[in-house]
């Protein structure tokens, strides 16, 4: 993984076994990141997606294997529990140009894969919210 700053910008190059979320998240707890907007595009593998239910809760989860295109990668960093919070969704293409999507709890890269940051100075927290099962975006009333 390579990566530059400049200005409200966080470039990330992903190399071939690289897992984006978490090579994403290391980034962002060593440069002190917080909060920002992400978007991407690549070749991945071993992805496991996810689509929410809200009336049970939970996600149901799907693993897929093989070599994808990274089509589009878009999200935004917040904080939950005072630590940097990724939430993105993929689209994915196979060989046959069939798309799945859904959201992203873990990629690796298989050839490379390309993020942006767009940085912001204003930090936004997640609280639980009972009603729907997920750790939604919390402001402050003044």
């Amino acid at each position: 993984m390579k990566y530059k700053i400049n200005n409200d910008r966080l470039f990330i190059s992903l190399q071939r076994g690289d897992e984006l979320v978490k090579s994403i998240t290391d980034v962002l707890i060593k440069e002190k990141i917080n909060s920002g907007i992400i978007n991407g595009i690549g070749a991945i593998n071993k992805v496991e997606l996810g689509f929410y239910n809200l009336e049970l809760k939970e996600y149901n989860k799907k693993l897929f294997s093989k070599d994808y295109e990274l089509t589009s990668l878009m999200g935004n960093i917040t904080l939950k529990d005072d630590n940097p919070f990724i939430h993105v969704h993929i689209n994915i293409s196979d060989d046959n140009f069939n798309v799945f999507g859904g959201h992203l709890f873990s990629a690796f890269t298989a050839a490379s894969a390309e993020i942006i940051i767009l940085l912001n100075d204003e930090n936004i927290r997640r609280e639980l919210d009972k009603d729907v099962g997920l750790y939604l975006w919390e402001f402050s009333c003044e």
